[in-house]
């Protein structure tokens, strides 16, 4: 068992040459709308669902995290309610208990706020939806499970390019990297779908995309994503963690990778309105001899330049006005098809 912020087996970055269709986890305690119509999330102690007309409702888009379930522990401070995460093995092993950001000291950094307009991830490939942020009780306890593994592999779409989890990045100055894309991408006109709907049926989230859930330890101020290419001529040239600044675009320390295409400018994550996002870069610049685009990094940023050995940089850059805080433990996935 461990405190964390981050779920001691993530996997993000990691490129398949498939999506999992989602598998829609029903309405709390009758499974309602559930993709098989059993039911996968339950109130193991409490009874403030009987408040809620939906409650809880869920999904799975992985295979990686089948052999767990989880918890999610109600606590309540002055009137507003929180909560936190707990992980177990199927045989009921206590794993992780994942905080918000902060595993000591202070509650502020130890409760995941509630979102109530979105669904949320709360693990790779697995994502909730809290029907109020109000009217729970202290030591209510949702248990979440999910399908298969064996499920989850047969749901697997093939659709000739690849997919991957991000983390996202929970405050300004944060990047991070996925692996090498496992092809070459030279001649190659590539869309990418970022943070594609959840699962149709999912109970008050038609439609929706995930949205990006707050720490309690700073639940207010600038929210904001970018995706964008990034390569190298270096497979192994080392990647930073701190992220560009939105003026210059420039190098961090210790960062070798250059940035390519943007695909998504300066989003907003923690609402609706900006996700499902969709970029299309094709293989060649439409106005060839617009050659000056970027700042600092020039003549990358907007060109729809390719190479050999590419990443995807998710980057929440540096820029005006004071950031949130965001829980760490938040993966958004990245669909990727080539033509």
């Amino acid at each position: 068992m461990a405190s964390v912020t981050v779920a001691s087996n993530n996997n993000f970055g990691k490129w398949v040459p498939y999506y999992n269709k989602a598998f829609n986890l029903g309405k709390v305690a009758d499974g309602t709308g559930s993709t098989d119509g059993e039911i996968y999330i339950t109130q193991t102690n409490g009874s403030s669902q009987l408040d809620h007309d939906i409650g809880m409702t869920g999904s799975c888009d992985s295979e990686l995290n089948c052999d767990f379930y989880y918890e999610i522990i109600i606590e309540t401070d002055g009137g507003n309610d929180y909560f936190y995460v707990k992980k177990y093995s199927l045989t009921g092993r206590e794993i992780d208990i994942i905080y918000a950001t902060e595993t000591g000291g202070s509650d502020d950094g130890r409760f995941w706020e509630f979102g109530n307009t979105h669904a949320v991830s709360i693990d790779e490939g697995v994502q909730v939806f809290f029907e109020d942020n109000l009217n729970y009780d202290n030591g209510d306890i949702y248990k979440v499970t999910l399908p298969s593994r064996e499920t989850m592999v047969r749901r697997r779409i093939y659709h000739g390019g690849y997919s991957t989890f991000t983390r996202m990045p929970y405050t300004e100055g944060i990047a991070y990297h996925t692996d090498i894309i496992p092809t070459n991408l030279k001649g190659r006109n590539m869309t990418v779908i970022f943070n594609p709907p959840v699962e149709s049926n999912m109970a008050g989230v038609t439609n929706y995309g995930l949205g990006l859930e707050m720490s309690h330890e700073d639940n207010g101020g600038n929210k904001a994503v970018s995706l964008a290419l990034e390569w190298n001529l270096d497979r192994s040239g080392a990647n930073s963690i701190t992220a560009p600044t939105t003026s210059t675009y420039d190098f961090p320390a210790n960062e070798t990778w250059q940035l390519g295409t943007m695909f998504m400018d300066d989003i907003q994550p923690s609402s609706n309105t900006d996700t499902p996002a969709i970029g299309h870069m094709p293989s060649s610049d439409v106005d060839p001899e617009n050659a000056t685009t970027g700042s600092a990094q020039r003549l990358n940023v907007s060109v729809a330049g390719r190479a050999g050995i590419a990443k995807m940089s998710i980057h929440y850059a540096s820029g005006t006005g004071g950031p949130a805080i965001t829980a760490h433990n938040q993966y958004w996935k990245i669909i990727l098809m080539l033509s």
